[in-house]
């Protein structure tokens, strides 16, 4: 496993019974609504290395700082460098990962006009060809916290469109944290999206939910109500400070400021947004985020044992797959040609003979000479390994024929 960069992502499990349990955003949908949001941390080819499942919906933000803590001992006491899509962002947040590495999506990104010469080598990532362009730059929030990070625009040459990252990284260099955040893009996408097409990620074989959670606390409606009257008061203010940039002041012939009625009701506008901004900004810090549910409306948690034990079982068969590919694809001359072929081998009929010593595999050859001649070489790779089973026997595997006591059976 390469530790050195950990991919980090959720995926939402919805529920559909009648308990009550926190709510998460479903992506497919749009829309928030019950369930638990897995976590999975895959390394830079795509393994799963870790897997947990929290009530509602995950807090990536958490999870950044306890899976550095975490890996970081395996690579030397060295973090890992976290990479997450737009979940990650926040200003706060960036300040409360000193120390650690992290890249992440530019949110909000506007790529300004760059010169094509400014950018770096070309650098080729699953076949396509990119450049990309460094320069540090500050970010801030609207409680005044403000960071400075390292900026990355990606210029894909074939599309031409440039995507923009963020790092705190002083181990890698711009090419190095391109490609890194490169794996959340597209079809370079880690794993997790691929994932759902070969698993029920959500399937969960045990449905109980007779547990109290232990978080009763839901959003304060008078917090976000207070959030939105904020937002208008500020918009508005910014309305009324151009409207008064755009009157110009003039004066009389005796020097004097001549009187405009507009202005001073701008200026009076102003002044009443300006004071009314700062009372509700008192008021939203006094008020609390979350509040207890109330008496009688208690949250349930869904157990997770059963749906961890799938999701264990379906981590081994990733895994698995993924180091299969790895050692398939030393037998076939075109990387194109690596996982539809081993489809076609994984999926083509098969027979299967058991002795006191072995359990011998015989695979239907493939039409295709040079990917018959792959599957051969994959056979005897895996024969080398020397596999057994629990019960001592050894895992064969052959490619010929259907075999004759199979022919006069049938």
């Amino acid at each position: 496993m390469a530790l050195y960069w950990l991919y980090i992502d959720g995926h939402f499990i919805p529920y559909y019974g009648e308990e009550r349990i926190h709510e998460g955003f479903y992506t497919q949908r749009g829309q928030m609504m019950p369930g638990q949001t897995e976590m999975f941390v895959h390394d830079c080819y795509g393994q799963i290395v870790y897997f947990e499942i929290q009530e509602g919906k995950g807090n990536i933000k958490e999870m950044m700082r306890r899976m550095s803590d975490k890996w970081s001992e395996y690579i030397g006491d060295t973090p890992p460098l976290i990479v997450v899509d737009r979940e990650g962002w926040g200003v706060e947040h960036f300040l409360s990962m000193d120390g650690y590495r992290f890249v992440t999506w530019e949110k909000f990104s506007k790529p300004e006009e760059i010169s094509d010469k400014d950018f770096g080598p070309v650098f080729a990532v699953n076949d396509k060809e990119y450049q990309a362009y460094e320069a540090n730059k500050e970010y801030r929030d609207d409680k005044g916290n403000s960071i400075e990070l390292r900026r990355i625009v990606i210029w894909n040459k074939t599309t031409g469109r440039r995507v923009v990252c963020v790092a705190q990284d002083e181990e890698e260099d711009t090419i190095g944290l391109a490609r890194a955040m490169l794996g959340r893009w597209g079809c370079s996408e880690n794993s997790l999206k691929h994932m759902g097409d070969r698993g029920n990620m959500h399937y969960n074989p045990v449905m109980d939910a007779s547990r109290q959670s232990e978080s009763q606390d839901v959003a304060n409606p008078e917090h976000k109500r207070l959030q939105d009257e904020l937002s208008g008061l500020k918009r508005r203010l910014a309305k009324c400070e151009r409207e008064l940039g755009r009157l110009p002041i003039t004066t009389n012939k005796d020097g004097t400021l001549r009187k405009s009625k507009k202005r001073e009701r701008l200026l009076q506008e102003r002044a009443g947004l300006r004071e009314r901004v700062a009372v509700t900004e008192k008021e939203l810090k006094d008020c609390p985020e979350k509040v207890a549910l109330d008496e009688g409306e208690s949250f349930k948690v869904l157990e997770t044992e059963g749906k961890n034990l799938w999701d264990l079982a379906e981590t081994l068969v990733w895994n698995s797959r993924k180091k299969l590919i790895g050692m398939f694809k030393e037998f076939l001359p075109n990387p194109r040609d690596v996982i539809p072929v081993l489809e076609a081998i994984t999926s083509c009929r098969g027979w299967i003979k058991s002795s006191r010593e072995a359990i011998e595999v015989r695979l239907e050859p493939l039409d295709t000479p040079r990917y018959q001649a792959a599957q051969i070489q994959l056979c005897r790779a895996l024969n080398e390994k020397q596999i057994r089973l629990n019960n001592g026997k050894l895992l064969l595997y052959d490619v010929g024929p259907e075999p004759k006591s199979v022919q006069k059976n049938s």
